[in-house]
């Protein structure tokens, strides 16, 4: 039997809300980021899965395309992909 905090049931409830997110997937995101409680932002949580942009110019490819950074947590990047499709 899975213990969950009662501050976590409600994020639970609320990701599981979201279309694409089951029970098991909700459950990975809460326990990956600690129930969203150890980031005051959105930007935050981006830099920490790796979803933000970096744009690299160097040389001759100054006007390069920006990619995401992929510095991160790899599990949870992975996790939000599959959930995309």
């Amino acid at each position: 039997m899975i213990l969950v905090k009662e501050v976590h049931r409600d994020v639970l409830t609320r990701l599981k809300s979201i279309p694409g997110i089951g029970a098991k997937t909700s459950l990975m995101l809460v326990v990956l980021t600690d129930g969203f409680e150890r980031f005051t932002s959105g930007s935050e949580l981006c830099s920490y899965v790796g979803l933000t942009p970096v744009i690299k110019e160097s040389g001759s490819s100054v006007n390069g395309r920006s990619r995401i950074s992929k510095i991160g947590n790899q599990k949870l990047r992975s996790l939000l992909f599959m959930c995309s499709l």
